[in-house]
């Protein structure tokens, strides 16, 4: 039921339409994507968006340390 809706309501989105296009992506990931992060296009970069998910990964390494 709720797939039916958002794959209606998704076709008002066109950024949706574009992360569907993506293997693997099913309309509840894009649902539940556009729902906590918001409007993509506010985002300078695709790393700001992983900033804002916590997910500010980098490597830090010299020599033999890895970091």
């Amino acid at each position: 039921m709720i797939e039916k809706e958002l794959a209606v309501t998704h076709k008002r989105i066109p950024l949706a339409t574009l992360m569907l296009a993506i293997k693997g992506i099913s309309v509840l990931s894009v649902a539940g994507i556009l729902v906590e992060a918001g409007d993509l296009s506010g985002y300078s970069h695709g790393n700001a968006l992983l900033r804002q998910a916590g997910l500010n990964l980098a490597e830090s390494s010299s020599g033999k340390w890895n970091g």
